[in-house]
């Protein structure tokens, strides 16, 4: 099932918000969930100093607070922040537990989404458990390019997503100084290239840096 077939048949209100709205707190025991139509939501944590720290980011098919949805916690684990202007539908737990009971299509869409996003967060886990700041910026890279990039047809990917220095830090647990250090050795190597905050990143070269070829295949399914 295509992302416009389950949005056809999900029975909740499209809501819009803008970018850096706070759409649910740490926390808190939602009224209710949210399916992304448009835009990028990115779940965070505040550290005891008040520093923001990245957990993950969702984007258009996404739902989330996934665990509160399926009844796995009563409250949200993390905040909640539209990074662009969003539409969101929200979604009971109820409206969940109908979707997946009454329409084998939306399940089986649904559990091919789970599937791929675990995999983006182990490819997190991956780039945080990096000791060097250099590897965990290309994993990372890596990370980006597998949940947002866009396929050009020549093994180049876009970013579709705007991402300042300082987000990209918060997202490694970086200094923003490290991380724009880290970010211009790649590019004058030729693995990345940005312009106005969005990132077109070369797979081949950072694969080669990175000396890891068994992700090549996952990247399969975006194009521009």
């Amino acid at each position: 099932m295509e992302s416009a077939e389950l949005e056809s048949i999900l029975p909740g209100t499209q809501r819009q918000f803008k970018a850096s709205t706070s759409i649910i707190y740490q926390g808190e025991a939602p009224r209710s969930g949210f399916y992304i139509k448009d835009g990028v939501i990115k779940a965070y944590t505040l550290q005891s100093t008040g520093e923001e720290r990245i957990v993950a980011f969702f984007g258009p098919g996404d739902f989330f607070p996934i665990a509160w949805l399926f009844e796995e916690s009563q409250t949200a684990i993390f905040y909640y922040e539209c990074i662009t202007n969003c539409k969101l539908v929200a979604v009971t737990r109820d409206d969940m537990k109908n979707l997946i009971l009454r329409n084998n299509s939306a399940k089986d869409s649904l559990l091919r989404k789970i599937v791929r996003d675990q995999l983006s967060h182990l490819i997190r886990i991956t780039a945080l458990e990096q000791s060097r700041a250099s590897e965990k910026i290309l994993y990372t890279l890596y990370y980006l390019i597998y949940v947002f990039g866009k396929s050009n047809n020549n093994n180049t990917y876009f970013v579709d997503v705007k991402l300042t220095h300082a987000t990209i830090s918060s997202l490694v647990g970086l200094t923003r100084e490290t991380t724009a250090t880290e970010i211009n050795k790649l590019k004058r190597k030729g693995v990345l290239e940005y312009s106005k905050k969005y990132y077109t990143v070369h797979k081949n070269a950072l694969e080669k840096i990175m000396g890891e070829d068994s992700f090549s295949d996952l990247i399969t399914d975006k194009a521009l």
